[in-house]
């Protein structure tokens, strides 16, 4: 799992990291160039310093020159303006086409210029213009400062207008100034001016106050982009252009006025006063210039470190982020992907007996959940086995149940087959006993056309005609009481599963045949009896006819009457096997003495 989030933390930072490097980059080349800027503010300073030395050696080189006055001041200027120059020099060192042409022309101008000056070769006006040339020079040296150390290209509004200010229009003011000061001083000094210098006043009063205007652009400029620029420049800006404003005026009125009374010196102090609060200012240009540019190097560096470690705070969030979320899962999970998908796959194949490995504090992961379905699954399919066991053990039970049964139904069928043969045997019976019946009806019409026949026997035939009626009767009454027994029987026989035993010989009702033939012929004269009384003469008729050891054997007892004291096959049925009225009687023996009549 973590090996995918890594992958993933991975692609992100090959995502981010080509523009974090672009961005470095960039952030990396303008820290250097404002830092190449910074590394120009002294240089600019050497070179204005060094113009400032020159403008005053000017001024001093013009009263030498004519009068030989301020040597010594003059001398120490020059030595001043000689250490300005090895001092540009040092920082300038090195070929560079924006400044090292210009600074060797400075030099060679500056050594031929103190040379005609210190010998006093030359007049006050090839002094004047060999200075103004040699600080033509030096402002075009300046500018090739601002563009070997890109203060030209000052990505920054405020602070490019401020190095505008500073570098390019306060030189040239002061150069101005510098020109009015010499230019006048020398007027002032002759007490005189042709139309001549008349008009190269005028010239210089117009380029003091172009001066003036452009610098005052520029500062206001360089405020608008940054109000922390006026308040630290405001003032020494404003004296600087309101003193060169009253340097422009005093010329006007005293070196150009009509009679020129004003003192040289004078003149002299004023102006270079002026340029002095000029370069002051120039000066403090230059070092709020150095501090905005110090202080967007300090911006560019903690935007680039905050960027820097915003990403990598970024990446270790984004990966500690990555981490709590692969290990929640895992946690989830209960494991590794991989190992929870292979346990799923072990279930699916029906392996439930596998062990299923758990952290120690785990209490609700997939993987337990897993562990405890697998569980439950287990000890169901365990019941579901005993379950299908028993179901088994049941089925068996129940098969050897079911064989007992069918062996039971054969037996009962036997046994119904048995009943049924001895059904047919007493059909066979009944049927003997209906052809005896037509044999005897066939006696009977014989006896009776004897009858008529003999005529002379009619009381006797019709006697045993009557007799004969009685048998009819009587054998009808056995064979449906045969019947009625046999259907019984068959019946009890059915109900208890034996058959064969219960079949018992009926037993006439009395022992001898002659004793039922006697029987028989009370029978008609029963009839006419009530039967409230028939039970009686029964047993006086058994008493009678049969013998005293079948009494005492009691296979002669008379039974219930058939038709009317016979209880119902249902009711018989219904008795409790065992018991005594439901048990199979012994038959007893036949006696001897017994034989069955002779058909007549």
């Amino acid at each position: 799992m973590w090996q995918r989030f890594a992958l993933l933390g991975m692609m992100g930072v090959l995502l981010v990291l080509p523009p974090l490097v672009l961005y470095l980059d960039g952030s990396n080349k303008s820290i250097d160039y404002s830092v190449t800027e910074r590394s120009g503010v002294a240089p600019s300073e050497a070179a204005m310093r060094l113009l400032q030395r020159v403008q005053q050696h000017r001024g001093l080189s013009a009263a030498f020159v004519t009068t030989g006055q301020l040597a010594n001041q003059r001398s120490a200027k020059a030595e001043e303006v000689g250490r300005a120059l090895a001092e540009v020099e040092t920082l300038l060192k090195g070929e560079h086409r924006a400044t090292a042409k210009v600074l060797a022309q400075v030099r060679n101008d500056w050594q031929a210029l103190q040379a005609r000056v210190a010998s006093r070769s030359l007049n006050t006006a090839d002094s004047y213009q060999g200075h103004t040339a040699l600080c033509e020079v030096l402002l075009l040296l300046l500018e090739g400062v601002a563009d070997r150390y890109g203060l030209a290209l000052d990505p920054d509004a405020d602070s490019y207008y401020l190095m505008r200010g500073v570098l390019f229009d306060l030189p040239q003011l002061s150069e101005s100034t510098g020109q009015l000061r010499a230019r006048g001083a020398g007027i002032l000094a002759s007490k005189q001016i042709d139309i001549d210098g008349r008009a190269a006043m005028y010239g210089l009063l117009a380029k003091e106050r172009l001066a003036i205007d452009s610098a005052t652009r520029s500062f206001l400029k360089s405020y608008d982009g940054n109000a922390a620029v006026e308040r630290k420049l405001g003032t020494a800006v404003a004296s600087a252009m309101r003193m060169a404003q009253e340097v422009s005026d005093l010329a006007r009125g005293k070196v150009l006025a009509d009679t020129i009374d004003y003192p040289s010196s004078d003149y002299i102090a004023f102006t270079t006063r002026a340029i002095d609060t000029q370069f002051e200012a120039a000066y403090a240009g230059l070092g709020e210039l150095g501090a905005l540019i110090d202080d967007r190097v300090a911006r560019q560096r903690q935007t680039r470190n905050l960027m820097g470690a915003s990403v990598a705070v970024i990446a270790l969030l984004a990966g500690l982020i990555g981490w709590a979320i692969s290990r929640h899962l895992i946690r989830q999970l209960g494991g590794e992907p991989a190992y929870v998908n292979a346990v799923l796959l072990k279930v699916a194949e029906g392996d439930l007996t596998q062990h299923i490995a758990l952290a120690a504090r785990d209490k609700d992961s997939m993987a337990r959940s897993l562990k405890l379905m697998v569980e439950r699954l287990a000890d169901t399919v365990g019941r579901v086995r005993e379950a299908a066991d028993g179901i088994s053990e049941a089925a068996s039970q129940t098969s050897a149940t079911a064989q007992s049964l069918s062996q039971s139904s054969s037996e009962q069928a036997a046994g119904v087959e048995q009943t049924s043969a001895s059904v047919e045997q007493m059909t066979a019976s009944v049927q003997q006993n209906s052809a005896n019946a037509k044999v005897t009806a066939e006696i009977a019409g014989d006896a009776a056309s004897k009858a008529q026949a003999g005529g002379g026997a009619v009381a006797e035939t019709a006697a045993a005609m009557q007799q004969i009626a009685r048998k009819i009767v009587i054998i009808d009454d056995i064979a449906y009481q045969t019947n009625l027994l046999a259907l019984n029987a068959a019946i009890e026989a059915a109900a208890r599963g034996n058959t064969a035993r219960d079949l018992r010989w009926w037993r006439p009702r009395c022992a001898s045949w002659p004793n039922a033939a006697r029987w028989r012929r009370r029978k008609s004269a029963r009839r006419r009896t009530p039967a409230s009384a028939w039970p009686n003469r029964r047993a006086r008729c058994c008493r009678k006819s049969c013998r005293p050891s079948a009494r005492r054997q009691g296979w002669c007892r008379r039974s219930a009457p058939l038709r009317t004291n016979r209880a119902p096959a249902s009711a018989r049925s219904t008795r409790p096997w065992g018991s005594s009225a439901s048990r199979p009687r012994p038959t007893p023996p036949r006696p001897s003495s017994w034989r069955q009549p002779p058909r007549n």
